[in-house]
């Protein structure tokens, strides 16, 4: 069964600016400024306010209008990264064989050693302008909370990628 029309408005913080273009979303704040691109969900986005986001869907199945609200959250989690940041948190985990993870290059590098018992040490780059910094409080665990957010998040995941089954990666907002 469909839905005729579904719609949320998202209302941003103050000092935060958003522009929308299409199913393109714009943020900037205090921090920066991200860009969120929407045009694989057909949705429509049009700016009630100066910042306020007003999220549609027509005709809509049940699964088709679940992305109304995903929409909505995406563009707050924008917002919130562009005035509070993120912080991601790694942490390398292991039962028998122990990982050593070394950050090198002032945070632009991560060198992993003693993988499942390897001799080999894997290194992975960051991206340009993203840093990392090993926990004082926790041992094995490493930090990034600079922004912006998006490319931590893509790093820490390609960390992850190389090592599906000794990391875990959490995300917190600073406040």
């Amino acid at each position: 069964m469909k839905v005729v029309k579904s719609n949320q408005e998202v209302t941003l913080p103050e000092g935060v600016k958003v522009w929308v273009k299409g199913r393109v979303v714009t943020v900037r704040g205090p921090r920066g400024m991200l860009r969120k691109d929407f045009s694989h969900l057909k949705i429509e986005l049009t700016k009630k306010g100066p910042s306020t986001i007003e999220v549609q869907k027509w005709f809509g199945t049940r699964k088709d209008i679940s992305c109304v609200r995903t929409v909505c959250s995406h563009i707050n989690n924008l917002a919130i990264g562009v005035t509070k940041g993120y912080r991601y948190k790694m942490r390398s985990v292991y039962a028998h064989f122990p990982i050593n993870c070394n950050v090198t290059q002032e945070g632009a590098c991560i060198e992993i050693r003693n993988f499942l018992g390897e001799k080999f040490v894997r290194r992975v780059a960051m991206r340009e302008g993203v840093t990392v910094s090993p926990s004082q409080k926790q041992k094995n665990e490493m930090t990034s909370n600079k922004y912006p957010f998006q490319g931590y998040r893509y790093k820490m995941r390609s960390v992850y990628a190389h090592f599906p089954i000794n990391c875990n990666v959490t995300r917190g907002c600073l406040y």
